[in-house]
């Protein structure tokens, strides 16, 4: 028999950067038999790439056997961006208790994609939590991924926002990083109308945005 593992391997990988790359507007229902033909992979393997995003929290399944993405509401991000600040600012103490220097960035990241460095970091910072602190932020991150590509749209500075956090990091300056992790989560709570709003409005939906959160995107564009 045929070993379906590399294509299920495979066919996980490409599904779950095209979920994190905001292909597919949240509520999107996934056309199984597409991504079969698309992916060139046969009923199983793709099914079995279905479940394991579906046990990751990316995508949901229906009791008749489909499979669609979570629908983002402003409450729900809300907490997760609440949840993110709190395990970073745990991460920080854990770090300063016992003097742990967080690991700097890989040259190829500390100077590139502000998205992928930032959540690079913030996985490197709860990791003074420990391994599940760790495990729990890269959940955080897929979970906001969407979210931060409407931030570009919003947010002017992203860059010197982060070099700020990096360059704290580095000095194991604390008090000044924890202050600057809240700045960047409290900015973002702010703004969660228009981010979720930015993220259906792009692609034709507005569904978990509200009515003042509509209006805002209107005026941005």
């Amino acid at each position: 028999m045929k070993d379906k593992a590399p294509t299920l391997n495979r066919v996980y990988r490409e599904l779950r950067k095209e979920v994190l790359r905001g292909d597919y507007v949240p509520g999107h229902q996934l056309d199984l038999s597409e991504i079969r033909v698309r992916h060139k992979a046969s009923d199983t393997p793709v099914r079995n790439a279905v479940n394991r995003l579906v046990g990751e929290g990316l995508l949901k399944n229906t009791s008749h056997g489909g499979y669609y993405l979570p629908h983002v509401t402003e409450d729900h991000v809300r907490d997760l961006i609440g949840f993110s600040l709190r395990e970073l600012i745990l991460g920080t103490e854990e770090a300063e208790v016992v003097g742990r220097t967080i690991a700097p960035l890989p040259s190829n990241l500390a100077h590139g994609n502000v998205l992928v460095t930032t959540e690079a970091l913030f996985r490197e910072i709860a990791k003074s939590g420990g391994e599940r602190a760790r495990r729990t932020m890269e959940h955080v991150n897929d979970e906001l991924h969407a979210i931060r590509l409407a931030e570009p749209l919003l947010i002017d500075d992203l860059q010197v926002e982060l070099e700020g956090l990096i360059k704290a990091c580095a000095a194991k300056d604390w008090q000044i990083l924890r202050e600057r992790l809240k700045d960047y989560h409290l900015l973002r709570l702010q703004l969660v109308p228009r981010l979720v709003t930015v993220l259906y409005a792009d692609r034709g939906g507005v569904e978990g945005a509200s009515d003042e959160a509509r209006e805002n995107y209107q005026y941005r564009r």
